[in-house]
């Protein structure tokens, strides 16, 4: 039986929707009604109500389970544990790394001995855990328990708290609403959830080309996401020598005398290095930081590489996902090496989008297609067309969906 918790109120701004979320659905879960107020004064989810405050989640869920006092010592040791696990193995990682794949394959482990955490019934402890991944990991598709639990945790999150979560309107109340609230005071009140922020994209260019050239390129697609994405535009350290004209420049060259051919194999990768630093030197120095990489030709095969660190744990910064358009694997033996180490025991698991055309003559689309294989979270989108990023026509609505996809996971 539903019980009420004296003058208890929870509040936090709407960055912390989801922290709030997690907190609200153990509240209905285990019977305790909690007003919220949602203030953007406040930097932290703060619980209030005579004579406690706590800060944070995992305090706030701690109490509200341990309200009706009957809670065992197990259970109770039980839910601390767990949420120490999402805090300190789920939450600190980013996703697509080593570190976040090891603590999904742990509860794959756990899950195959039980439905949910705890056994067969749903708890706490599903909802502090599940709904930490569900904020983070898009998709376990070869993780088959973990996935099936991360539905039902989803679906129970949904029905608890009605995925209904945002910002009142400050300072505005009417009379009318003034009736509603005191008729409706017990309940646990939750408000509509805000408009996600933009994602930011850093924004890798083709060879030849650079940071001003390939915006100038992006017209349309830039007017397409921009409701979705704040795109910057850097430029490669490499000038390509012997062109007319000057801005023309290369992420790293297949041969000494600096030049780059796609399909050529070969020993030398001349730039990359230098290359790989000035993008970690502006992704670590941005003022925020970047949510994802949109890449195209050969910065979408340099693209793919610094995906390839990330899931190994060797990249200088972090980000979520990534965009490759008309990508493929580096001819350079030691970036097919690199890659071929690390398929023997894993893949890439950041999400990704990958766009090539059919009738491409610069990179043919089966060139795409191999790069696609060290892939395990990805989406593929082939068009009619060649070089280019199809911003318009039948294809473009790939990335709107794509970046709303993101922004839900993300923001």
């Amino acid at each position: 039986m539903t019980i009420t918790a004296t003058n208890l109120l929870l509040k936090y701004p709407s960055r912390l929707s989801h922290q709030a979320i997690r907190c609200l659905a153990v509240a209905k879960l285990v019977g305790v009604n909690i007003e919220t107020k949602i203030s953007e004064e406040s930097s932290l989810l703060t619980l209030h109500g005579p004579p406690v405050k706590f800060v944070g989640p995992t305090a706030i869920c701690t109490y509200i389970t341990n309200i009706k006092g009957d809670i065992s010592l197990l259970d109770n040791t039980k839910l601390i544990q767990w949420t120490d696990f999402a805090d300190s193995e789920v939450r600190c990682y980013q996703p697509g790394s080593f570190q976040m794949r090891r603590s999904l394959e742990y509860l794959e482990k756990v899950l195959q001995c039980s439905q949910f955490l705890r056994g067969d019934e749903l708890t706490a402890c599903d909802l502090l855990v599940g709904s930490t991944v569900l904020s983070l990991v898009s998709g376990v598709h070869d993780l088959p328990f973990l996935a099936s639990w991360l539905s039902k945790v989803q679906k129970e999150v949904q029905v608890l708290t009605n995925h209904q979560l945002t910002p009142c309107p400050k300072n505005v109340q009417t009379s009318k609403s003034k009736k509603t609230s005191n008729k409706s005071k017990n309940s646990v009140k939750l408000p509509v959830s805000p408009s996600p922020r933009k994602l930011r994209l850093l924004c890798i260019h083709g060879y030849r080309q650079s940071g001003k050239t390939f915006k100038e390129k992006l017209g349309s697609f830039r007017k397409l996401v921009s409701k979705q994405a704040e795109l910057e535009f850097m430029t490669a350290p490499h000038l390509v020598p012997g062109e007319e004209e000057a801005d023309q420049f290369g992420w790293w060259f297949s041969q000494d005398n600096c030049t780059f051919d796609a399909h050529e194999s070969a020993t030398c990768d001349r730039g990359f290095s230098e290359s790989l630093a000035a993008v970690e030197k502006v992704a670590s120095t941005a003022e925020q930081p970047f949510d994802g990489l949109f890449c195209f030709s050969q910065g979408a095969a340099f693209g793919a590489h610094i995906c390839m660190l990330q899931q190994t744990g060797r990249l200088g910064f972090n980000f979520r996902f990534c965009i490759l358009v008309a990508g493929f694997m580096s001819r350079s033996l030691q970036h097919k090496i690199q890659f071929e180490d690390m398929s023997k025991s894993q893949k890439i698991e950041i999400p990704t989008l990958h766009v090539f055309g059919d009738t491409d003559k610069v990179i043919e689309s089966d060139m795409s297609e191999e790069l696609v294989e060290y892939f395990s979270n990805s989406k593929v989108v082939r068009h009619t067309g060649g070089h280019y990023v199809p911003a318009t026509g039948d294809n473009k609505k790939c990335f709107t969906d794509f970046l709303t996809e993101m922004q839900n996971i993300i923001c």
